[in-house]
């Protein structure tokens, strides 16, 4: 609900620049998909939430630190699959069908599908042999945790071919995916409290593996329903052969990926190498509570309506000054309410991770950079600035664990939280430098950020009037 009602911000500004486009088929899929993906979020999010509880409770602290390292462990073995590929392929798909080359677009698929069914499989199986190193290196359960978790590259591998299928195809049969797994983790948690089956790391994954594969199955009947009636009759047409186009549009995305998900991942055991399992807990505890706040800012929708915009210069370079200013000042926000709320939040309902409050606080800082930081992305992608894109990914992949290195041992989790901060804040720096670089236009100045207009005035007049009609709407309803 504070999403939603802190779109109206963003969108009030596209409204106050043109006249609002006509009801086409685009914008009304576009509308329809921004309800359906808002109300299976908000259902992810409510029972995504349930869910966290119990864990948290189950666990202790050390234990949710090991929880965290298997589950790094396993995101590390999935940098292996070819996902980075997902979006190429997808595009591609997608232009096949716009051209009525439906042959071409399901010869694409074909490929790709083999070949990811093919590493997903030979992934999976490494995983399941790496468990016994991974027991003798680390913690002798953990070989256990690792093998439980083995069919996990397999079973997302399946599941990113029908989300692909689907957005190439403008459906929105995917999006229930995660809602169908948070729901069976909750099923399955249920099913362990009535049987008295103790909760504890093995029976969370049990339920995590269990979860992935019932929402495989579900969405997969939906994915067969939908390819059959799509391919029925189309013979494939291989002219478009999927190699050459990895070849020439790959090269950047692969490296994007694989840099990512490494360095991601690694965060977590270079932190348990200079402090310990237990502060991989509280430190993996506080990034999801800053994650979960990061996710109630209302950003998003302006990824999809920047492309729009760019063709106009002057409208875009207004567009994104206001909306960058208003972002920056409703991170502000976040951040203060986080740091008077947050605390709180944390001693009445997780006791046991009172400790991680100050960690919690100094992270909160990520908040502040958070709206420049998004603002600035989704223009540069927009623009397709990839190369600053890329130049970000390897500032960031390289500084993460440097921060940790350095300030770990003086300053123990408290360095950690620090070097997300500060890496937060070199992200941004560099977004903003780079699309300022290329686009001057697109430079804030004091005036932009820190005066009050006559437009300011006008859009949270509007913005006022919208949030009542919200309100009112929402209130009618329940």
């Amino acid at each position: 609900m504070v999403g939603d009602f802190f779109k109206l911000v963003f969108l009030t500004i596209g409204a106050q620049t043109r006249t609002m486009y006509p009801m086409t088929s685009f914008t009304k899929l576009f509308l329809k998909g921004e309800v359906l993906s808002g109300f299976w979020n908000s259902v992810v999010k409510g029972i995504g939430a349930v869910n966290s509880l119990i864990i948290v409770g189950a666990l202790s602290v050390y234990q949710f630190g090991l929880y965290q390292l298997v589950l790094s462990l396993i995101a590390i073995a999935g940098a292996l699959l070819p996902d980075m590929f997902d979006d190429i392929v997808f595009v591609e798909m997608s232009a096949r069908w716009s051209q009525k080359k439906a042959g071409e677009a399901k010869a694409l698929f074909g490929e790709y599908a083999a070949l990811k069914i093919l590493i997903g499989a030979v992934v999976t199986i490494l995983v399941f042999a790496a468990g016994t190193f991974a027991g003798r290196l680390v913690h002798a359960d953990i070989a256990g945790y690792i093998r439980i978790l083995s069919a996990i590259p397999f079973i997302v591998t399946i599941q990113s071919l029908f989300l692909i299928f689907f957005r190439a195809r403008v459906s929105f049969s995917g999006l229930p995916m995660d809602a169908v797994r948070e729901a069976s983790k909750l099923i399955l948690f249920g099913i362990f409290f009535f049987a008295q089956i103790r909760l504890g790391i093995a029976e969370i994954l049990y339920a995590y593996v269990g979860a992935q594969a019932a929402a495989t199955i579900v969405i997969g009947i939906l994915f067969a329903r939908q390819y059959r009636a799509v391919f029925a009759g189309v013979v494939s047409n291989a002219s478009a052969r999927l190699f050459p186009i990895l070849k020439r549009l790959g090269g950047w995305a692969a490296a994007r990926y694989y840099i990512g998900q490494v360095s991601k991942s690694a965060k977590l055991w270079i932190l348990r190498i200079f402090v310990s399992t237990e502060a991989v807990g509280l430190f993996s505890f506080a990034s999801t509570l800053l994650s979960m706040i990061m996710s109630a800012a209302p950003f998003g929708t302006l990824g999809t309506l920047f492309p729009r915009e760019i063709a106009d210069r002057e409208r875009f370079r207004h567009i994104f000054t206001r909306s960058t200013k208003y972002a920056i000042f409703i991170s502000f926000a976040f951040m203060v309410l986080s740091i008077i709320g947050g605390p709180i939040a944390i001693h009445l309902i997780f006791p046991k991770y009172d400790p991680v409050i100050p960690l919690f606080i100094i992270m909160t800082g990520s908040i502040a950079v958070y709206g420049l930081f998004k603002v600035a992305r989704m223009a540069l992608i927009a623009l397709q600035e990839q190369k600053a894109l890329f130049v970000r990914l390897i500032a960031a992949a390289a500084a993460d664990p440097l921060f940790i290195i350095l300030l770990a041992p003086l300053f123990g989790i408290y360095g950690a939280g620090i070097g997300v901060v500060l890496v937060d804040a070199l992200s941004a720096a560099v977004y903003y430098a780079a699309l300022t670089r290329a686009h001057p236009h697109l430079r804030l100045t004091s005036k932009t950020l820190f005066s009050f207009d006559a437009y300011d005035r006008k859009f949270f007049g509007r913005m006022m009037k919208g949030g009542w009609g919200f309100l009112r709407n929402t209130m009618g309803r329940l």
